[in-house]
């Protein structure tokens, strides 16, 4: 899906004002958009090209909606060519974002152990993208940037003030923790959410810890035990 920059956005100098007849440049995603412009579309379609770049109106904004074919970076120059703005990393990606949202489709994952941190099985992905293993329950974002990674664990019968730890381990080894103190006897659930920086090698897994003094079974439903993520942005090479 292409990024839109429409005819309501409004750029404005440091001061506030419209950047009245400014220039409006769209480059290379990471790259100076003033030297590496890229081809500008005035239809969804991508079909109709525009001049790149682009003059905004006595208002600051663009006179029609500009279609760029995924991530890009943007600057505006006032009418006497003095920077105004920029961004190196804009827009939205045209192939399928690194993501996955996966559960464990109602199978419940018996004999998870006391004093042992086990992992968290799943065995289907509901975005069916490509960088979650439902064989090894491992995420691999396959990019350099920054990922979102949220989970939760839903725990059957507990025992009155035990802890529980949700784990985000990063290349086999543990990253990021949460340890919750639980009340009462009923089912109990725990979350972890984590922003991380990431390699292109770097692969994810979730495990559960807890002390209750025998073994656990974590939920197998859907909407009670998940691990998902996705890429928040992209990193690129200086």
């Amino acid at each position: 899906m292409p990024a839109v920059i429409n005819e309501h956005t409004q750029f404005l100098d440091s001061d506030g004002a419209p950047i009245a007849s400014g220039k409006l440049y769209i480059g290379t995603a990471g790259s100076d958009p003033k030297t590496n412009t890229i081809t500008i579309y005035s239809d969804k379609a991508l079909g109709t090209t525009l001049a790149n770049p682009q003059t905004l109106d006595s208002s600051g904004r663009a006179t029609n909606k500009i279609y760029v074919p995924g991530v890009y970076s943007i600057q505006v120059d006032d009418s006497t060519d003095v920077q105004k703005y920029q961004n190196l990393q804009a827009g939205e990606f045209t192939t399928l974002q690194p993501q996955f949202q996966a559960d464990k489709d109602g199978t419940n994952q018996t004999s998870v152990a006391t004093a042992t941190a086990t992992k968290v099985t799943f065995s289907q992905d509901r975005t069916g993208a490509p960088s979650f293993n439902t064989s090894t329950s491992i995420w691999t974002p396959g990019q350099i940037g920054i990922v979102s990674i949220t989970a939760q664990v839903w725990v059957t019968v507990w025992v009155d003030g035990s802890r529980g730890s949700v784990m985000i381990y990063k290349n086999g080894s543990e990253h990021r923790t949460r340890t919750q103190s639980r009340p009462g006897t009923d089912n109990q659930s725990f979350d972890i959410h984590i922003f991380d920086e990431c390699s292109a090698t770097d692969y994810y897994e979730l495990y559960f810890w807890h002390n209750t003094g025998a073994d656990r079974i974590i939920s197998g439903a859907a909407i009670e035990t998940l691990f998902a993520g996705c890429m928040v942005s992209l990193k690129y090479p200086e």
